[in-house]
């Protein structure tokens, strides 16, 4: 079964190509004849070149390759190419089906590029989508949209002023990067987040662009023909025959024409030209011996003259009779030119030509503009620029893909896919298929506007392509400012506004009809919402005008439309759902998959067929007998074609069915033994089950139809394994689990992975962190909570469930409680539609929901002052506020009972007049002695509960004490986690070099980087021992005070930032205000970094030999002080050639400063100030008691 919501997310996926840089995406005016030469030419060079450099290498182009800018932009700067395709003609339709996708893409190039007055152009190159700046759950949090910005790059191309475009010389060019706003991203659930709310795009099922074709009845008997051209956009052409067999065409629904006046504007002008294209004609030499039979009843194609005389013997048009057959034998010698194909077309062309008023090209071009502009002068460059601008350019007349995909299939054209404005051979196809219909021909059938075949559905890339093709504002506004603004200084930011792109999202995604608030109440209305089908909406139908043929079950909806989820009220038949099989294809149209028969057999190719090409075949029921070969076991087959149910043999019979459910949806699936239910009550229960609230003990069916699980896992509600792996650690909120690496999989999709500070550690140690929702509230106020199933030691693969959420049990669909029911009466207290329950049902929560309440309240300004949220609320005693903070707000985890206070607010009262003793009380205690009145919020009646989460916004005030405090809070905490982060990715690296070069051997001597000194000989093998102790330079110190760390000593992670105090002052900065030079020839680090965080003073300068000792410094275990090789990297030395002094830099055990202090910050506070206190007199510590410094300072290991 494939992924329920996959058409979804793939369809905004291919319109934001946000995942490929913008030289990767598809080139969409590239066009197949310009696609063919470019082969021809690689294939060209290809041949040349080898037969020049037979060692040339071929480079195939496998089935397939799509063009993109990148690639073209190669091909074109090899000088030759050696490149081929393994089949160019096989290559070419899919090509240019990828360059068609909807996408961004095409919304700008359908606005750009835009010329002014002066000769400059606006070019559109291409855009940009950068990063969400918060995720998916702070958008939530924050009450945000999930969105990732949005930069164009355009070109203002500075031209000189020619009235010949194409002389005009281009001065300067101009790019840059502008931003357009925000554009929404699509969750992983197929969801957005707008404004906090998580909403769906629901995809609409309108009629498709093309032709359409109907017949009507007159009362006389007589066929009335009916078409249209329905387009993407643009105006209609509607097409119809009258009684006396004419042809006339109505523009837009205005005014109506001749098909003849509207086919001489398009190219065709004289009535040859016409005729050449509907008939066959034939010059026949009429004689004495011309049989009769060959010319009688056929119509003249042109006036017979006697040419003696000049008379007009015939009229073109006229049907042969004997009279007329008797006067050409007698007095015409020459040739006569008849039509030889079918009369009534002919009769029906002859009809509509006489009443043609126009004679040529311009005349009915004029024709056309007069009528439909009347009050403007007839000329002829007008009304040629008019009827190009409405039918010829694709941003004014736009068939789209789909209308020419049809055109193409209905009409038999050959016309290019990307040729989507009206061509001649469209008008000529069309009528030609009126002239069938009008013919009776069985091989031409009038359209079904209900078929499927005719409707298409539009996703939410197709909806957000339409939404932004419309941006003609922003395309006018630009014009303006071009005409008006200095071109000189002009740069395009100040052309291009925001405003309008804004604007088209904020509409869509938030006042959209299509643009719903996602059904949460359980995982199954989740699923459904998102695989809902409406046709209403814009462009669609209306629920009032609606009649009962457009809500009606179709036989084209099997296996694409569910025949039983639907609504019960007014929107019965016009909202529907996708069958559990059905997806929807690059054109919009459903498919559903049939197995393969040949000759009896079924096979296990599997074939997903449209609506139009189901109609020619022979389809077989899923529950068909077949033998263990897979051959049909009865004579005749139960099969279905055009809708009708018959028996077959099995050799007529073309495709089976997957399965019995592919018919009904994914609901509809999930209630069994659904055949025997009466279809009515199937769609109550259908619909019922979206309605179950989750339960506190879910529980999974004992009775299922299997598809529970299938269901519970594509709504997203339950957490799934993203690798193989090891559960290492359960708790309620968190999972992790140690992954499998197996070859390419230890990379991973950085793209879904959510690199948010609480992730990114655990990532870099090699574990999946898994974070569960605890206690959410949905939109319907339902409780998102999810559970983990998994224990620590449990091993799992990719899609294993984790963790379970709501209405889900063990990864299955739980809606409900398995309960023994009997239909029985019980003295009479479930009379009629009375039910009976267990008290037992009640005590043990069997049918218990838990739902969660959101309160809010605001604190303004108003008119009579501040509101201020307060725990002093008068008129409360401290029994009311027991459970409020000293904010004045609800502790979490607090009960709740109707009338108790959830936020203490105060609102002061209107100035009344007040006497001596209140203003003297006033002044005194100011704002406690004021008149204030209570308005705090306070539970509703009938809410009993607990209080699980206060979230807290405020403005921020600038300057202000505690927004400074969060400020630097933050930024300490975003640096630790960032310092934290970079010494983790350097243990990962050190560790994967390790592991690289581990067991190699040195193919040379290994020297210091800095005193070039032989580390390790050649042919070393690279092990745990040599790579963690590798030997020291030759007569190079020994010791860490004077060489640095010792090689292949730990790394010290990177140090936090310095600690301030309250008044803002580095701690350092304090410590080293009162600190003693160093004496003479001391020595000084050369990063400048403080002395007390990275040196120590030890010895002494009297000339003494001082006894071995430890320097004081007082390490805090992975505090700030630690030594950079960690405890166990300083160690007892013996004296080294450059140092005089035996040291040790370590621990003080014998007077550690920490001692009796249990808070941790106040013990690393007195340890600094007390080894501050040692570094202004050292000399007190050290051996000897002088009291005198040393003067040497000596850098810690």
């Amino acid at each position: 079964m494939p992924n329920l919501i996959e058409t979804q997310q793939r369809s905004y996926r291919e319109f934001l190509w946000r995942d490929n840089n913008p030289w990767d995406r598809p080139i969409k005016d590239l066009k197949g004849e310009l696609a063919r030469q470019i082969f021809e030419w690689i294939n060209e060079k290809t041949l040349t070149k080898n037969a020049t450099n037979p060692r040339t290498r071929r480079i195939v182009f496998p089935k397939g390759t799509v063009i993109t800018r990148s690639l073209f932009r190669a091909l074109e700067e090899l000088p030759v190419a050696a490149i081929g395709t393994s089949d160019s003609d096989k290559v070419l339709p899919r090509m240019i089906d990828d360059y068609n996708k909807p996408g961004l893409q095409q919304a700008f190039e359908s606005v750009f590029p835009i010329k002014g007055k002066d000769g400059s152009v606006l070019n559109f190159v291409d855009y940009t989508l950068g990063r969400p700046k918060y995720g998916i759950a702070e958008c939530v949090d924050r009450g945000m949209t999930y969105a990732a910005p949005l930069r164009v790059k355009v070109q203002l191309e500075i031209r000189s002023t020619a009235d010949d475009e194409s002389e005009a010389e281009l001065h300067e060019v101009r790019e840059e990067d502008i931003y357009l706003g925000e554009m929404p991203l699509i969750t992983p659930k197929g969801t957005f987040i707008i404004n906090g709310a998580e909403r769906v795009v629901v995809s609409q099922l309108h009629r498709s662009p093309g032709p359409v074709f109907g017949i009507d009845t007159h009362p006389s008997g007589r066929r009335l023909v009916t078409s249209s051209i329905i387009p993407n956009r643009g105006a209609w052409l509607e097409f119809e025959s009258d009684l006396n067999y004419v042809l006339s065409v109505t523009i837009d629904r205005r005014k109506k024409f001749t098909a003849t006046t509207v086919m001489r504007a398009f190219g065709l002008t004289s009535d040859e030209d016409i005729l050449s294209h509907f008939c066959e004609f034939e010059e026949v030499k009429v004689t004495s011996k011309t049989p009769k039979s060959k010319l009688i009843g056929k119509p003249l194609a042109a006036d017979v003259i006697d040419e003696q005389t000049g008379e007009i013997l015939a009229q073109h048009g006229q049907l042969i009779d004997d009279a007329i057959f008797a006067d050409l034998q007698s007095s015409h010698s020459g040739l006569v030119k008849i039509v030889t194909s079918d009369p009534l077309w002919f009769q029906a062309l002859h009809n509509t030509l006489q009443r043609d008023t126009s004679k040529d090209t311009d005349a009915a071009q004029i024709e056309i503009y007069q009528q439909l502009r009347p009050g403007e002068p007839p000329h002829l460059k007008n009304a040629q620029a008019h009827i190009e601008n409405m039918f010829l350019k694709p941003r004014r007349y736009d068939l789209s893909r789909v209308g020419r995909y049809r055109m193409n299939r209905k009409l038999g054209l050959n016309v290019p896919l990307e040729e989507v404005t009206l061509t001649t051979h469209d008008l000529v196809g069309v009528i030609k298929y009126m002239l069938r219909l009008l013919r009776g021909d069985q091989n031409a059938q009038p359209d079904d506007i209900d078929h499927l075949g005719n409707r298409r559905v539009r996703t939410i890339g197709g909806s957000s392509k339409t939404r932004f093709v419309k941006l003609t504002r922003m395309e006018r506004t630009i014009k303006e400012k071009m005409g008006l603004l200095d071109i000189e200084n002009l740069m395009p930011r100040n052309l291009v506004n925001s405003k309008p792109i804004v604007s088209v999202i904020n509409e869509f995604f938030g006042r959209s009809q299509l643009s719903q608030f996602l059904d949460q109440i359980n995982p199954l209305a989740e699923l459904t919402h998102k695989r809902r089908l409406s046709a209403l909406g814009p462009g669609g139908l209306n629920r009032e005008r609606a009649g009962f043929e457009v809500r009606d079950v179709h036989h084209t909806h099997y296996g694409r439309i569910c025949p039983i989820e639907t609504p019960e009220g007014p929107n019965i038949g016009l909202i529907s759902s996708l069958s559990t099989y059905a997806r929807i294809n690059d054109v919009g149209f459903i498919e559903t998959p049939y197995r393969r028969v040949e000759d009896g057999t079924v096979t296990n190719d599997i074939l997903f067929l449209e609506a139009l090409d189901e109609d020619v075949c022979v389809i077989a029921q899923a529950n068909v007998a077949v033998d263990q070969n897979n051959h049909f076991t009865d004579d005749l087959v139960s099969v279905r074609s055009r809708g009708e149910f018959t028996k077959e043999p099995p050799a007529e019979v073309d495709y089976m069915d997957v399965a019995p459910m592919q018919l009904v949806s994914i609901s509809a699936t999930l209630v069994p033994f659904l055949e025997h239910d009466d279809a009515n009550r199937a769609l109550m229960g259908s619909n019922m089950q979206r309605q179950a609230v989750p339960l506190l003990k879910t529980e999974a069916p004992i009775i299922g139809t299997g598809v529970e699980r299938k269901a519970a896992q594509d709504s997203g509600i339950v957490v799934r394994a993203r690798r193989p792996g090891k559960v290492v650690r359960v708790t309620a909120d968190r999972i992790e689990v140690k992954p499998e690496i197996r070859g390419k999989e230890q990379w991973w999709d950085w793209d879904e992975y959510d690199f948010s500070s609480s992730q990114a550690s655990d990532f870099l140690d090699g574990i999946d962190v898994y974070r569960l929702s605890k206690f959410l509230r949905s939109n319907q106020n339902t409780t998102v909570n999810q559970k983990p199933v998994v224990q620590v030691g449990d091993r799992v693969e990719i899609g294993d469930v984790l963790a379970d959420g709501p209405a889900t049990d063990h990864g299955e669909l739980a809606l409900g409680k398995n309960v023994l029911v009997a239909f029985m009466s019980w003295e009479g207290f479930n009379f009629e539609d009375a039910i009976l329950i267990s008290e037992r049902v009640s005590r043990e929560h069997i049918f218990t929901s838990v739902h969660i309440e959101e309160a809010k309240t605001e604190a303004r300004d108003t008119k009579l002052g501040e509101e201020e949220i307060t725990r002093d609320i008068p008129n409360v005693g401290e029994e009311g506020l027991k459970n409020l903070d000293e904010q004045g707000i609800i502790r979490i985890g607090a009960p709740v009972k109707p009338g108790d206070i959830l936020v203490g607010k105060i609102s002061p009262k209107g100035k009344i007049q007040t006497s001596n003793v209140e203003k003297l009380l006033r002044a005194i205690f100011g704002k406690r002695a004021e008149d204030v009145r209570d308005i705090s919020l306070r539970a509703s009646p009938g809410t009993y509960g607990t209080v699980v989460d206060v979230k807290v916004f405020s403005r921020k005030v600038r300057g202000g004490s505690s927004s400074r405090q969060e400020e630097e809070q933050t930024i300490n905490r975003l640096n630790r986690e960032r310092d934290s982060l970079r010494a983790r990715l350097n243990q990962q690296w050190e560790h994967a070099i390790r592991e690289f070069i581990k067991d190699e051997e040195l193919q040379g001597d290994l020297a210091h980087p800095e005193t070039g000194g032989i580390l390790l000989k050649s042919g070393t093998a690279l092990n745990e021992s040599s790579l963690k102790n590798p030997g020291y330079p030759a007569g190079g110190c020994r010791d860490p005070c004077r060489k640095g760390k010792r090689p292949g000593a730990p790394q010290s992670p990177v140090p936090p930032p310095p600690r301030r105090n309250r008044s803002g002052i580095r701690q350092a900065d304090r410590l080293h205000q009162n600190r003693r030079q160093p004496a003479a020839g001391c020595h000084q680090d050369g990063q400048g970094l403080y002395r007390q965080e990275k040196e120590t003073l030890c010895g002494r300068q009297d000339g003494r030999t001082p006894r071995k000792q430890r320097c004081r410094l007082p390490h805090a275990p992975h505090g700030r002080h630690a030594p950079p090789g960690g405890w166990n990297s300083c160690r007892y030395r013996p004296q080294s050639p450059g140092c005089a002094i035996p040291h040790e830099c370590g621990p003080d055990s014998r007077n550690p400063p920490w001692v009796g202090i249990e808070n941790p910050r106040q013990a690393d506070r007195v340890s600094r100030f007390r080894w501050s206190q040692r570094a202004r007199n050292p000399g007190r510590n050290a051996a000897g008691g002088s009291g005198r410094p040393c003067g040497q300072l000596h850098r810690r290991g």
